[in-house]
This record gives C-alpha cells, sequence and structure tokens, in this order.
C-alpha cells in the first residue's frame, strides 16, 4: 500500500489535511468520499510538494461533530496553534497532537499520553481573558449574528433552488449532454448540497458560481452530431434555453450574492472590537451611578446613626427629631439603596446577557418609580 497526501473539505466546509494509505490514488479518494469529505486534492506521498518554510507539520487524532474518529495532519507555527486551529476551526475534540518530525517510537509515548496538559491550561486561560470582552459586547455580537444567520438562510434558499433548476435542466436535456461534462456537474451539486450548511458565505459563493459556469460551458452538449433538420432545431432551441436559464439563475445570485458581500463586515473582528470600546464609557457610567449610590447611601446610614445615639444620650434631641422628619432625607436614603442594591446585581456578578440586563433595569426603574410615587403613604411622618 502506498501513503497519500489529501486535502478534503469537511461537512462544515473546513479545509482538512492528512495523510493516509491506499492502494491507489482511486482507493484512496472512495475511503475518503465514504467519511463524508469532499477530495480537493490527492497526492502520492513521496511526491509531495514541500510546505511552507516557516510551518510545522503536526500529527493529530480527533473527534469530529459527528462522532468519527479523524486521523491526519496539519500545519501550524506552534502545537498550540494547531490545537486552536482544531477546536476553533474544525470543532473537533482532540485526542492526541504530535509533532510529526520525531521518531516512531517517541510518537507512540505521546498518543499514550494524550493532549499536552499545558496547552488545555493555556487554552482556557486565553478563552478566560476574552471572555469578558466578548460578553460586554454581547448585543452588538448578537446583533451581528443575527445578520449573518439571515444572510445564511437567504444564500441557503438561493443554493436549494439553483441546485434544483440545475438538475431539472440537466434532465430535460440529457439526451444531448455529454456524459463527463454531465458527471462533473452532479459531483458539483453534490458537493454544493453537503456544504450548504457551511458559514463560509465566500466559499459557498466560489462553488456555486463554478456550478453555473459549468452549465454554461459551450462544450456542455454533445459536439459535431449527426442529426437532421428537426432535430438540429431542437438541439440548437435547447441549447439556447439552457444557457439563458442559467444566466438567469447567474444574474439573480450574483445581485443576491452582491448584497451579502456589503454585509459580511458585520462580524468583522476589528469593527467589533471598536464597537466594543464605544460600548465601555456606558460601563463606566453605571460604575460612578453606583458609587455615587453606596457613597450617599452610606452617609447617610452614618447620619442615622448619629442622629439615633444623640436621641438616646439626649443631645440636640429636638433637632435630631426635625431629621427624622425630613422626607428629603429618608427619600434619598431609600433611593440610593434602591439604586445601589439593583446594580450590584451588575457589577458583582456574572456578566448578564443585554436581555437579564433590560429586565434587571426595568425592575430597578419600576422599583424607583413606585417608590416615589408611594412614599408619601410609607413615611407618613415626614414633612
Amino acid at each position: 500500500m502506498e501513503k497519500f497526501h489529501f486535502e478534503a473539505l469537511d461537512k462544515n466546509g473546513k479545509t482538512l489535511s492528512g495523510s493516509i494509505f491506499g492502494e491507489s490514488e482511486g482507493d484512496v479518494r472512495a475511503k475518503l468520499q465514504k467519511n463524508g469529505l469532499a477530495v480537493l486534492s490527492i497526492v502520492e506521498f513521496n511526491k509531495r510538494v514541500q510546505t511552507d518554510s516557516d510551518k510545522k507539520i503536526f500529527e493529530f487524532l480527533a473527534v469530529d461533530i459527528e462522532g468519527k474518529d479523524i486521523n491526519g495532519t496539519i500545519q501550524s507555527q506552534d502545537m498550540y496553534g494547531a490545537y486552536k486551529k482544531l477546536i476553533l476551526d474544525y470543532k473537533y475534540k482532540i485526542k492526541y497532537l504530535i509533532p510529526g518530525d520525531i521518531s516512531e517510537s517517541q510518537k507512540n509515548i505521546l498518543k499514550l499520553n494524550g493532549v499536552d496538559p499545558e496547552l488545555k491550561k493555556r487554552f482556557i486561560q486565553e478563552k478566560l481573558k476574552t471572555k469578558d470582552t466578548i460578553e460586554q459586547g454581547d448585543f452588538v455580537t448578537e446583533k451581528a449574528v443575527g445578520k449573518r444567520q439571515k444572510e445564511m438562510d437567504f444564500l441557503r434558499k438561493e443554493i436549494d433552488k439553483i441546485v434544483f433548476e440545475v438538475k431539472k435542466l440537466v434532465a430535460e436535456n440529457e439526451q444531448f449532454i455529454d456524459s463527463s461534462k454531465k458527471r462533473d456537474v452532479i459531483d458539483r451539486i453534490n458537493l454544493l448540497s453537503r456544504l450548504k450548511r457551511s458559514n463560509s458565505i465566500e466559499h459557498l459563493g466560489t462553488l456555486t458560481k463554478k456550478l453555473l459556469a459549468s452549465m454554461k460551458d459551450d462544450k456542455l452538449f454533445l459536439q459535431n452530431l449527426d442529426l437532421d433538420a428537426q432535430s438540429q432545431k431542437d438541439y440548437d432551441t435547447r441549447k439556447t434555453r439552457l444557457k439563458k436559464s442559467t444566466e438567469r439563475l447567474e444574474t439573480s445570485f450574483n445581485e443576491g450574492f452582491a448584497k451579502l458581500q456589503l454585509d459580511i463586515s458585520g462580524l468583522n473582528t476589528e469593527k467589533l472590537k471598536k464597537t466594543l470600546i464605544k460600548l465601555n464609557p456606558i460601563e463606566k457610567f453605571f460604575w460612578v451611578i453606583y458609587w455615587t449610590s453606596v457613597f450617599l447611601f452610606s452617609m447617610l446610614g452614618i447620619f442615622w446613626i448619629w442622629n439615633i445615639i444623640k436621641i438616646f444620650m439626649g443631645i440636640f434631641a429636638e433637632k435630631s427629631f426635625f431629621h427624622f422628619n425630613s422626607g428629603t432625607l429618608w427619600y434619598f436614603t431609600i433611593a440610593s439603596a434602591i439604586v445601589a442594591g439593583f446594580l450590584s446585581v451588575e457589577m458583582f456578578t456574572e456578566r448578564l446577557s443585554w436581555k437579564k440586563r433590560a429586565i434587571l433595569f426595568s425592575s430597578a426603574f419600576a422599583t424607583l418609580l413606585f417608590f416615589t410615587f408611594e412614599f408619601p403613604a410609607i413615611f407618613f411622618w415626614t414633612n
């Protein structure tokens, strides 16, 4: 058996490269397709093109989202980069990740040890560092993700429509279509159907355009046929109709795809970071309100305690009773306690989603409003 290097796409549209043993290129292709991979290239290992000099090759064994074992190689600057890529890009659960340039005995030892704990620890620490920043902008992120989802839904509907129309056109004109060209079209349809759940708008757009381009190929129809006049007329009519139908699909898709391209920046990382920076002053504003309320409540609390002591000691008791009858002092004491209490939930608990924040602030506002209107009844002894 020979060793082959391959590049393929999984069902999520992610590119995967690795090595596999097989009798021939056809045997390897069949094995990969059986595992649900769309093959991009297969090269015999001893003929493989050298990789970038600044990247290393790592071997891995992982489990994909469907529970299948994936054994392959991945290129990266370092092992942590390969680890992150497998988790974040491919959504794999890694069983082991080892350097590809060490001896077989060393590889076997590292395989038994599994994933290096330091890689897991570093990944978790890095994730925790970015968690706060991401959650601060969850409203912006949710909005962008929602926008992206609408774009993907639109694109998938367009792909379904195009796949249906292309299949229909191929079936209607099957007798005049070249068998090898037809097989190429069907392969593109199958690839597009498998990968339409991918979140890569650009990649899906490219695949769709290639499918439409293959339908417009002048060589799609059989050439140099010996036909009678009526059959030739039918041939020309079908060819013209297919080309116009394809152009109509292409125009419709390109217009819709162009609109999507304009909105793709909705999840641009740099743009999102800038937006999050703009959100920071809002958080700072709430901190100012919180600490102002805490300070006011603390000062008034000390003031009331001091007045109670003075009453019991008989020192300026009359003046202290005057303070106890002050509606303004009581209002600010309770109002500051309400504001500080509600804001402490936001400031000192795990960061809330924008939905929960809206409920929290609405409750705080409603409580403060109720207290304001009912204050004369609650503190009836005050002026």
